[in-house]
């Protein structure tokens, strides 16, 4: 119905920050993993120590202005592509064969002296620590690998709790209509930070829900 659908309409069309451009997408990716860092949960395998220290200072990197600026928001580096794959309006069908994660590459930052010196004390700090740690580089990358899909669902301003309430409502909507529901979905990776949630909605079953069929 007309009523039900524009709550979501509204909602949807602030998904992804449309009224940002690209420079202000990565932006805030950026900023949203300075926080999902500093929230990450520690698994069985890890090493307490080591989380709990890359918790406490990885977001430096993220909330470093000037590593934002000069590594971050460069056009060919890991957030440009994780924000154009997930945050941007698809320009025709472009399915990406792998999942974009980071790679020690990301990290292994190659700064002069002088370009530390603009940095913050913090940030310099974390950079010194992990030069040439091997084992505090890979954790890193686990952890911020581990951060990502959270980053990116707040950077969508659409939480995983609203698409599985979402496709309750059309499901019900269109079962009270004698119909179902066909979805298809070109590039699953696409929805990176809403796959879970995306799953459990396809998969849920119920009385006065639509048969859903997808593909």
């Amino acid at each position: 119905p007309k009523d039900q659908a524009e709550k979501y309409v509204n909602e949807l069309k602030k998904t992804g920050d449309d009224h940002l451009d690209a420079a202000g997408k990565q932006t805030r990716l950026v900023a949203e993993l300075a926080i999902a860092v500093s929230q990450v949960k520690p698994k069985p395998q890890d090493d307490d120590d080591v989380v709990e220290y890359l918790k406490g200072n990885l977001q430096h990197l993220f909330n470093d202005p000037h590593v934002r600026d000069t590594v971050w928001l460069k056009k060919t580096g890991v957030i440009h592509e994780l924000a154009t794959q997930h945050l941007s309006p698809t320009q025709g069908y472009d399915p990406k064969e792998d999942r974009r994660d980071f790679e020690l590459k990301d990290i292994q930052f190659s700064l002069t002296e002088q370009e530390k010196t603009k940095m913050s004390e913090e940030a310099g700090t974390v950079v010194d620590a992990l030069r040439g740690d091997f084992e505090l580089q890979d954790a890193a990358i686990e952890v911020i690998n581990r951060s990502l899909d959270q980053a990116i669902e707040r950077s969508l301003n659409f939480t995983g709790d609203r698409l599985i309430e979402l496709f309750k409502d059309v499901r019900g909507h269109l079962a009270e209509q004698g119909q179902e529901l066909v979805l298809l979905i070109e590039d699953l990776k696409r929805w990176r930070g809403l796959e879970r949630p995306l799953l459990e909605a396809l998969i849920e079953e119920g009385s006065g829900l639509c048969d859903l069929r997808w593909a």
